[in-house]
């Protein structure tokens, strides 16, 4: 089984016990999106390589939520049709 792990980096605070990589109390719309832009682009580039089908997606590393419904909505549809049509080339 292959997965795919996604690092979402924003939070609303550090919890104590994280050793994830994050960034606390950001709050700006347009990092997000940019981030989120970033992530949908380095995923078309680096899909190409995968040869193993990708049976789960993992949102983490942050707090994924901090995104908000759109943006999140937003990103997890570009990743799944990427993956979507990955899988119907090969």
């Amino acid at each position: 089984m292959s997965g795919l792990y996604i690092h979402i980096p924003f939070c609303t605070y550090k919890c104590s016990y994280c050793n994830f990589y994050s960034i606390v109390n950001m709050n700006n719309e347009n990092i997000y999106k940019k981030y989120s832009d970033y992530l949908i682009k380095e995923l078309k580039l680096r899909i190409k390589n995968y040869n193993q089908k990708i049976e789960t997606i993992y949102l983490g590393g942050g707090t994924p939520s901090v995104l908000g419904y759109d943006l999140l909505k937003y990103l997890l549809d570009n990743i799944l049709n990427i993956v979507y049509n990955h899988h119907n080339k090969n």
